[in-house]
C-alpha cells in the first residue's frame, strides 16, 4: 500500500488523481457513465472538449464522480473565520493501460457559478476533491446532519453488495480496479462460508420464515437500525434460505471487507494534507488563472492541518487488539460440521490472502485493504 511519504511526492500526477478513485480510500462513489451528467455545462468555446467526451461516452471508457451530495451543505466557522465546501463532478477516461485520467473538474458552488479546467490545472485549483471525509472540519453542526440525512437516500440494498453494486456502477471488468476485484472474491467467500453455516441450522425455506427470532432481528435493522430502508430494497423479513444468505453476507462484509476498504486507506492518502484536506478557507476558485498563494490560502492552516493528520493518525493506525477475519478464538459453534465450514472458510481466507500478495508484486501502487489478514473480523473503530 502507499506512504503518506509517497503520495507526497506523487500527489499532483494525473494517473495517482484517477487511481484514487478506482482504490483509494472512497472507491464507492465511481462509476461508469451512461450519458452526460446534467449538472455538466459546457461554457462557450468547449465545443472539443464536449465531443471529446461523448467520443469516450459511446467507447464506454467514461467515468464520473459526482460530488452533488455536498451542494448547498452550510460550512462551518472555525475560529470565527468562514469555510467552504466545493461539491465537484469530475469526468475520467480510462485508458487501454488501465490507468483512470481526468478529463474535466467543474466546481458548483452557491449561484451556480462554476469554472471548468482540465487536467493538472484544475487539480491545482481544486483543493477539495477527494470524499466526504474532506469535509470534517469544513462541515459543522446542523451541516453534518443535513450530510449524513441526504447520504442515507443513496445507501440502498443493492450498494451494500458487491456483486450488485459492482455491476451498477460499471465496474464489473476493470483490471485497474483492484478493490472490485478484492470486494467481489471476498464476498463470494464469506457467502459460501454463511451458506454452510446456515445450511446446517435450517433446512428448508418454511424453517427460516418460522424463526420469529430471526424476523425480528431483519425487521430491527431494516426499520430501527437503517431507520426505516425497506423502500431503499432492504427486507424486513425473510422468506428463504437463500435471502437469510444473502442478507447475513451484507451485514458480515460491511462490518468487515467494506469496512477495511475504506478505513485502512485513511492514513496513507490523507496523512499529506494537500491530497485530501479537511477544509477550504476560500471559497473555490471561479477562473483559471489561480496562483500558488491562492492555493495556499484555501489550504488548512497549520493547526488545521496538524488535527487532521492526528485524526488519520488515529483511525488509520493498525489497533494492538485488531482481530483478522475469520481467525477468532472464540468457538461460536461445536461439533464437525461447522468446524468444517470454518475450515474451508479459512482455507479460501488463506487462498485470497496469497494470490492478492502475489499480484501486489508486480504492481507499482500495491491494493491491500482487503487482504484478508489486514481485514478486521469485526468493526474495532
Amino acid at each position: 500500500m502507499p506512504s503518506p511519504e509517497r503520495v507526497r511526492d506523487s500527489w499532483k500526477e494525473d494517473a495517482l488523481f484517477g487511481y484514487q478513485f478506482l482504490n483509494g480510500a472512497n472507491p464507492m462513489l465511481l462509476r461508469r457513465s451512461v450519458r452526460l451528467p446534467a449538472r455538466l455545462e459546457f461554457p462557450p468555446g468547449m465545443g472539443e472538449l464536449q465531443a471529446e467526451l461523448e467520443k469516450e461516452l459511446q467507447q464506454g471508457t467514461l467515468f464520473e464522480a459526482d460530488f452533488s451530495l455536498l451542494d448547498g451543505i452550510k460550512a462551518n466557522i472555525i475560529l470565527c473565520t468562514q469555510q467552504y465546501v466545493a461539491a465537484p463532478l469530475v469526468m475520467l477516461k480510462l485508458q487501454p493501460d488501465g490507468k483512470l485520467l481526468p478529463m474535466v473538474i467543474q466546481l458548483l458552488i452557491p449561484h451556480l457559478r462554476y469554472t471548468m479546467e482540465i487536467n493538472i490545472r484544475a487539480r491545482t485549483g481544486l483543493v477539495a476533491d477527494k470524499g466526504v471525509f474532506d469535509q470534517v472540519v469544513s462541515t459543522g453542526g446542523g451541516g453534518h446532519v443535513e450530510l449524513l440525512q441526504r447520504a442515507g437516500a443513496f445507501l440502498t440494498y443493492s450498494s451494500f453488495c458487491p456483486p450488485d453494486d459492482l455491476a451498477d456502477r460499471g465496474l464489473l471488468g476493470v483490471k485497474s480496479s483492484f478493490y472490485a476485484q478484492d470486494a467481489l472474491r471476498l464476498w463470494e467467500i464469506l457467502s459460501r462460508y454463511v451458506e454452510g453455516i446456515v445450511s446446517l441450522h435450517y433446512k428448508t425455506d418454511e424453517s427460516v420464515r418460522d424463526d420469529v427470532e430471526l424476523q425480528a432481528w431483519c425487521r430491527e435493522i431494516t426499520e430501527i437500525g437503517l431507520l426505516g430502508a425497506q423502500d431503499r430494497g432492504f427486507p424486513i423479513t425473510l422468506q428463504s434460505k437463500g435471502q437469510l444468505c444473502h442478507f447475513v453476507t451484507m451485514c458480515i462484509f460491511t462490518c468487515t471487507g467494506q469496512h477495511s476498504s475504506t478505513h485502512l486507506g485513511q492514513l496513507d492518502w490523507y496523512a499529506w494534507v494537500p491530497n485530501a484536506p479537511c477544509t477550504m478557507r476560500l471559497p473555490p476558485p471561479t477562473t483559471k488563472d489561480v496562483t500558488l498563494e491562492k492555493v495556499m490560502a484555501t489550504l488548512p492552516n497549520f493547526h488545521q492541518a496538524s488535527l487532521q493528520m492526528s485524526i488519520t493518525w488515529q483511525l488509520g493506525r493498525r489497533q494492538p487488539v485488531m482481530v483478522a477475519l475469520g481467525q477468532h478464538e472464540e468457538e461460536y459453534f461445536s461439533g464437525p460440521e461447522p468446524k468444517a465450514v470454518l475450515k474451508k472458510f479459512r482455507e479460501e481466507l488463506a487462498a485470497l490472502e496469497k494470490d492478492i500478495e502475489i499480484r501486489n508484486a508486480q504492481l507499482d501502487w500495491p491494493y491491500e485493504y482487503l487482504r484478508p489478514s489486514l481485514v478486521e473480523n469485526s468493526v474495532a473503530i
